[in-house]
């Protein structure tokens, strides 16, 4: 029974964020975070909404925001994201965690009991996500904007810059999202019974605990940006080639590169999720180095196992860049009549 709900609150999950998608924006995958509104909403915004000067259509939403408006943008964006999927990412975490030949139903480190209530399990970790969500988001986008200042003109080809401002983006949000996933994911995993409890245990050993998993973080971001815009583009001149356009074939298109490039990079994910959830308290690390956990887990546990919790992994990857492309869009929009 048990079993049966989890797999309807993914389905729910996945439809209401598919229909944020269709309501708010298409899909973009490391694409410029902004979206063009017809000239007459661009009028009733005000002139410095509107894009360029002259007898044009349309203007971009976020084009016209300053640095600080489009941090405060990215902030809300992420946190919104993250906090909706929430707990698909529970669900991945504790699926990545466990060890094959543990007991069913069994966390991976015994700190929850067994008969805890659904809802709750699937909410653990919660607090340290919506805290250091917004922070993660606002470096993200800050930086996406400042590293595509920097490359446009020097860069060539517009797909290029977008692809090392998306990559330069995920490695900024990386400074904060390493310590926010060392603390969410053993709270998520039942290491520890909240988020408190974890960062205590923590602290003795300084700032360089919380960045373990730091390497396996960047090679699953880093990679998940450019294969899902490479997945995107390749699926939108398929779907075109054939008749197929707009803005529910570029939903598709784009949800599906995610999915895609979501699992081919889940050995990464099965690597960061092992070396932030391991127990350590005996003083020794049963895994070290990205690598290293790879090669460990398929030899102690089967090549399957590289794969665990890629279900969860693609709901939650999938719909989680149109989320936040979305509701950056929506919060731009606002700044901007607010004005």
């Amino acid at each position: 029974m048990r079993k049966h709900a989890v797999g309807l609150l993914a389905l729910a999950l996945l439809g209401a964020s598919a229909r944020a998608h269709v309501v708010l924006a298409p899909a973009r995958l490391a694409a410029p975070p902004f979206r063009t509104v017809p000239a007459g909403r661009a009028r009733a915004l005000g002139p410095r909404a509107r894009h360029g000067g002259g007898g044009g259509g349309a203007r971009m939403v976020g084009a016209e925001l300053t640095f600080v408006e489009r941090m405060i943008a990215g902030s809300i964006a992420r946190t919104v994201a993250q906090t909706l999927l929430h707990p698909l990412d529970t669900l991945r975490t504790r699926a990545q965690a466990k060890k094959r030949g543990d007991l069913p139903g069994a966390s991976a480190g015994g700190g929850v009991p067994p008969a805890e209530p659904l809802a709750r399990t699937l909410c653990r970790g919660l607090l340290p996500q919506v805290l250091l969500a917004g922070p993660a988001g606002a470096l993200q986008f800050a930086t996406l904007e400042y590293a595509r200042g920097l490359l446009t003109g020097a860069v060539p080809s517009p797909a290029a810059v977008n692809l090392l401002a998306a990559a330069c983006g995920a490695l900024a949000a990386s400074i904060v999202r390493v310590p926010q996933e060392n603390v969410k994911q053993p709270v998520q995993a039942g290491r520890y019974p909240d988020a408190l409890a974890c960062l205590r245990a923590l602290l003795p050993d300084g700032p360089a605990r919380f960045y373990r998993g730091l390497s396996s973080t960047v090679l699953r971001d880093v990679p998940w940006n450019a294969l899902s815009f490479c997945f995107f583009r390749i699926l939108l001149k398929a779907a075109a080639s054939v008749g197929l356009s707009g803005v529910s074939f570029d939903l598709a298109c784009g949800t599906l590169g995610g999915a895609i490039a979501a699992v081919l990079l889940t050995p990464f994910d099965v690597a960061k999720t092992r070396l932030m959830t391991q127990a350590d308290a005996d003083g020794s690390t049963p895994y070290s180095g990205t690598f290293n956990t790879i090669a460990r887990v398929a030899r102690e546990e089967g090549a399957g196992a590289l794969m665990a919790g890629v279900l969860p992994r693609v709901l939650y990857l999938a719909p989680l860049a149109s989320i936040v492309y979305s509701v950056f869009d929506w919060v731009s929009a606002a700044i901007l009549a607010a004005r």
